[in-house]
């Protein structure tokens, strides 16, 4: 887009990719809104980081599914998911069975080093970061947030003038415009690139490399089963790819287990078969 500065906003994981941004790049930023910031203790790190990730590696038999299911079941009961206990559950109601479901893929197709981002996302939640910004940026304390009392320790250690907070409402019908508006009064106002130009540029045909699929095609007997809270269908789901592709030549039960993975999220997504 040959943008040479910009206004930038991240959450969570993004928030802290924003920040290193910011601290790499700062020539590139002019301003920084910050949402879901966090700082963690080295202690509370280590603990999050010990059990946050447990092994997603692909079972023949599919049994890493119920640790799955385990992971997804409790993001939006407890934070972190892993300390299941009064001290960290969570208020918000629990997602329906289909969004549930689309994490649960996300998981399966990210494979065995899902964990790797997230874990540098964590090591980064530190506010001797923010600290070291000197670009203009703006952390939202949004009363709602999972990490609103991570993100409040940030103001109990000494921030630049370039370090601001402002207040976001509970209330998500609020949330995003009370964000936006801030956003639009607080951005670099100088910016040379206007709406209709960055519209010119990204509506821009854009050439895609045509990738061959790497699992074989496979005739199912019948639509995957449909999602549900208990997470058992994933189970059924993965004895009816396992059965149909019964016959294929593999190397070993992990090549076969690795296979089986790729195309249940195939069969779950590409075929439309949910």
């Amino acid at each position: 887009l040959e943008i040479d500065q910009c206004a930038i906003y991240g959450s969570a994981t993004g928030a802290q990719i924003a920040i290193r941004l910011g601290i790499e790049f700062p020539e590139a930023v002019s301003h920084l809104f910050l949402d879901n910031c966090a700082h963690f203790t080295d202690e509370e790190r280590e603990a999050i980081k010990a059990d946050y990730f447990p092994d997603l590696q692909p079972d023949i038999s599919g049994s890493h599914l119920d640790q799955v299911w385990d992971i997804v079941s409790h993001l939006f009961q407890y934070f972190p998911w892993c300390f299941k206990d009064d001290e960290h559950r969570l208020n918000g109601p629990v997602p329906s069975a289909e969004v549930l479901h689309g994490i649960a893929l996300d998981y399966l197709r990210a494979g065995t080093d899902y964990d790797l981002a997230y874990r540098a996302a964590f090591d980064h939640e530190k506010a001797a970061y923010i600290q070291a910004l000197t670009v203009p940026a703006t952390i939202f304390r949004w009363e709602g947030s999972i990490l609103k009392k991570y993100t409040d320790r940030i103001f109990k250690y000494e921030l630049g003038e370039n370090i601001s907070s402002h207040q976001i409402p509970a209330d998500h019908s609020q949330r995003l415009r009370v964000m936006s508006e801030y956003v639009n009064i607080t951005k670099h106002s100088e910016s040379q690139y206007s709406q209709d130009l960055l519209a010119e540029r990204t509506n821009e045909p854009i050439a895609f490399l045509k990738i061959k699929p790497s699992v074989k095609e496979m005739q199912l007997s019948g639509p995957l089963p449909l999602p549900e809270h208990s997470g058992e269908y994933l189970l059924s789901a993965w004895n009816k790819v396992k059965s149909a592709l019964a016959s294929m030549d593999s190397k070993s039960k992990q090549d076969r287990a690795i296979s089986i993975q790729k195309q249940l999220v195939k069969s779950y997504t590409i075929n439309k078969q949910y």
